[in-house]
């Protein structure tokens, strides 16, 4: 069985099942954030650890109980270890682990998780060689919501769809208007929301009495380019589609819904990005980042 919170099965223990493949050992360079169960990944040099992200792609998950006892004095199952200190990490698969999921994520048992901010994770549906597909709890308010997901630079944002699970009205998608270079319809623009189902926005075309054109765009400007058409002849407009690199100014994913519930799934790419795992359980970070139990795929 598998627990999200405190309820885990071994309470001082970062490994709960299993037998990693791969015990290893280095000097911490950055301490922030490197807690027991967070992805690591190579510092400066080799030798030295920091907390994986999106773009630094992890080696290991850092592991409390193989760390000698010196360098974990004032260090408990939830603190970070210390700059220069020596300690343990493991990986190569056919364990779980005491992880944590990230601010603005939902999952239950069986998703895929991927590398994110701080060596926590990143709930997907799915993932794998640079590619994942963010998978992004929306609720109706009428108001524009940060979800509290950040992407990092560089990353190349690919498309955008949504699902519906209970209907509402209208949904936009994009980065949080009030940042610099950002726009609340970035990626979703006034996309249907009322009935249940999945969606890839695009456009809609009407047919004129005397040209069929484009009149309707639900891809924002971030992943599409367009020009309206109308009942002209030879007035069709154009869309057209691409991928949106961030910029690391504009970051925190927003979303503006009139009603409803559901999610928005944004497929992003970095060299780096690679599935870790799976959920062995429910977890719930709507509010704050939330600790699981993850079976390590790496």
């Amino acid at each position: 069985m598998a627990y999200q919170g405190d309820n885990f099965e071994q309470t001082n223990r970062t490994v709960q099942k299993g037998e990693p493949m791969e015990h290893l050992s280095g000097i911490v360079e950055t301490a922030t954030s490197l807690i027991p169960g967070a992805l690591v990944a190579t510092g400066t040099a080799e030798g030295q650890l920091v907390v994986a992200t999106p773009i630094l792609k992890p080696i290991g998950v850092v592991s409390y109980e193989d760390t000698v006892a010196k360098y974990k004095v004032d260090h408990t199952i939830t603190t970070a270890f210390t700059a220069d200190d020596k300690i343990s990490f493991v990986s190569g698969g056919g364990f779980e682990f005491r992880g944590k999921v990230a601010l603005g994520f939902n999952g239950v048992r069986g998703d895929p998780v991927i590398n994110w901010d701080l060596g926590m994770v990143a709930v997907c549906q799915s993932a794998g060689d640079g590619h994942a597909t963010l998978k992004i709890p929306w609720t109706g308010t009428g108001d524009e919501t940060d979800t509290g997901i950040n992407l990092p630079a560089d990353v190349l944002v690919t498309n955008a769809w949504y699902e519906v699970t209970s209907a509402g009205g209208t949904l936009n998608c994009g980065i949080l208007s009030s940042e610099a270079n950002g726009s609340s319809v970035g990626f979703i623009i006034a996309a249907v929301t009322t009935s249940a189902f999945k969606n890839q926005p695009s456009g809609t075309i009407t047919d004129g009495a005397i040209e069929s054109y484009l009149s309707v765009v639900y891809k924002g400007a971030f992943l599409s380019g367009s020009s309206l058409g109308s009942n002209v002849a030879n007035n069709h407009g154009i869309l057209f589609e691409e991928g949106y690199r961030t910029d690391g100014t504009a970051t925190s994913i927003s979303y503006d819904a009139s009603a409803g519930a559901g999610f928005i799934y944004l497929e992003i790419y970095h060299e780096s990005i690679m599935k870790v795992g799976n959920l062995q359980g429910t977890a719930t970070g709507l509010s704050a980042a939330v600790e699981a139990t993850i079976r390590a795929a790496f």
